[in-house]
């Protein structure tokens, strides 16, 4: 089953560059995601590390239904004076017994489409270049006043709206429009704190077929 087309990490990008801004454990915010086929999914992404070196996210996603899915994914990124590169992921199911470390193929595995790793900023001259302008946008959470950025990889056309008042993240709505399969909405619910971590990467196991059906392997 494939779990999640993919998600972006946008962590206000004006402060991240020298990886200064301090983030707080736990922080972050929760999500409505909807798919090209109407599917709505349940999104919170948080903070689960933080250091002058080091930066965990960690996205927790569910569906409701029958057929309903719940799934964690940890990233663990550095920071360096290029800014953020992704170093370490792992993912965990409610049917795995711990959870399990991804692969470098499946942390690369949207050749066609955007990557996280697009979305790495070392400065801040290298994302004005994709700004668009100023916007108030509505979104579940509200009015917020957002600057909107557009970004574009190969067929894949990527609008995202960020602000300081939406926390941690900084995400305020994401549109994703292109290749079939990576059709999709994000925006903003609301913000979180005290949120603990699913996923210990110290308990983490090599990813098993299991796990590897689970992101979306056809093998």
């Amino acid at each position: 089953m494939r779990v999640l087309i993919l998600i972006f990490l946008l962590l206000n990008s004006q402060t991240i560059f020298a990886g200064t801004k301090e983030y707080t454990v736990g922080t972050g915010s929760e999500f409505q995601f909807t798919g090209e086929n109407g599917e709505n999914i349940n999104l919170n992404i948080y903070i689960t590390q933080s250091s002058f070196t080091k930066l965990g996210v960690e996205y927790f996603f569910a569906s409701g239904g029958i057929l309903g899915i719940k799934a964690w994914q940890q990233f663990i990124m550095g920071i360096g004076d290029k800014g953020l590169s992704l170093e370490e992921g792992y993912v965990m199911s409610p049917e795995m017994k711990q959870p399990e470390i991804m692969s470098k193929e499946f942390r690369e595995n949207n050749e066609k489409g955007v990557k996280v790793e697009d979305f790495f900023f070392s400065k801040e001259s290298e994302i004005e270049k994709f700004k668009i302008g100023m916007e108030t946008i509505e979104v579940p959470a509200g009015q917020i006043l957002t600057t909107h950025y557009q970004k574009k990889r190969s067929e894949q056309t990527v609008d995202f709206w960020i602000s300081d008042k939406a926390g941690a993240i900084g995400l305020v709505k994401l549109v994703s429009k292109g290749l079939k399969d990576h059709n999709y909405k994000i925006e903003l619910l609301s913000l979180l704190k005290n949120v603990k971590s699913k996923i210990d990467p110290i308990k983490a196991v090599p990813l098993t077929e299991k796990g590897k059906m689970f992101l979306g392997s056809k093998k």
